[in-house]
């Protein structure tokens, strides 16, 4: 996993990001008129709510197509095209094949992010609106809710969206020359059907690595020190309860240096993060 400090890049006037912003909350959620009115994508790169590192225009010199589905958890056509959206990532290889899925949403926390997915049955990675995700929907003027963007590795936008997309998708992949690729998804890293926990947070002090996590409910949680070398330095188990969680690990006999915290729980769910003993 490729982990680093999430940042986007962004050319927006002030003035202008003003005016969008303004302008933007003030659309209704017509999927008939949903579209980017961008023909060249602009770059953007940030960590998804899973700790996943994307960069846009490094993922397209890869030579993967880039589908980006802008959203919001209130947006009861988004709700309606879940499904849709899970079945074509799925049908087109899980992102190891020649298209990758990107959600990026408006203004939601993780949490509530977490919530829509469990409920509507779509898993695949997303940008959290209360961090950059806003932003990036201001840099590609997103008219109105869901647009689903269809971007060539040469930069140039082919769908501003796709319309309807349950019937639609397929049109625009073979036009732009994507085929599906389902047996890809068997080597694509399992995704739980329901995440257990989210908005994992480390804090380090001279003898405690603090863990701070949301709990969906009840489960039995594993919590993994690796050094760099992938020699594991601790495991401890501990049952967590619904709700926020904050756990002490003992790190006073750690020497110093790099290490990663591996997280995971019996449902599948798991997120990793780096952190320094100094």
């Amino acid at each position: 996993m490729k982990l680093k400090k999430k940042i986007v890049l962004l050319s927006i006037n002030i003035d202008s990001m003003k005016t969008i912003s303004s302008f933007l909350f003030s659309f209704f959620c017509f999927s008939m008129f949903s579209q980017t009115t961008l023909t060249t994508a602009m770059n953007f790169y940030s960590n998804t709510i899973d700790g996943q590192y994307f960069d846009l225009f490094e993922t397209l010199d890869d030579g993967q197509h880039v589908l980006v589905d802008f959203f919001y958890v209130d947006c009861v056509p988004c709700q309606a095209m879940a499904p849709s959206l899970q079945s074509a990532y799925e049908r087109y290889g899980c992102n190891n094949a020649d298209v990758f899925f990107l959600s990026v949403n408006l203004n939601d926390n993780s949490s509530q992010i977490t919530q829509f997915e469990n409920a509507y049955g779509v898993h695949i990675p997303v940008i959290e609106g209360a961090a950059d995700g806003y932003l990036i929907n201001l840099l590609y003027d997103i008219q109105s809710y869901p647009s689903t963007v269809l971007i060539a590795p040469d930069r140039s936008i082919l769908n501003q969206t796709i319309n309807p997309f349950s019937s639609g998708v397929d049109a625009a992949m073979t036009s732009a020359g994507v085929s599906q690729n389902q047996a890809a998804c068997s080597f694509a890293t399992s995704v739980p059907l329901i995440k257990v926990f989210s908005d994992l947070k480390i804090f380090v002090n001279a003898s405690n690595l603090q863990v701070n996590l949301t709990q969906y409910e009840n489960n039995i949680t594993t919590f993994e020190i690796f050094d760099l070398l992938g020699k594991r330095i601790l495991k401890t188990q501990k049952l967590l309860f619904k709700g926020n969680q904050y756990i002490a690990l003992n790190i006073a006999d750690v020497p110093a240096g790099n290490y990663l915290l591996k997280v995971s729980d019996q449902k599948g769910s798991d997120q990793s993060l780096k952190f320094q003993v100094q």
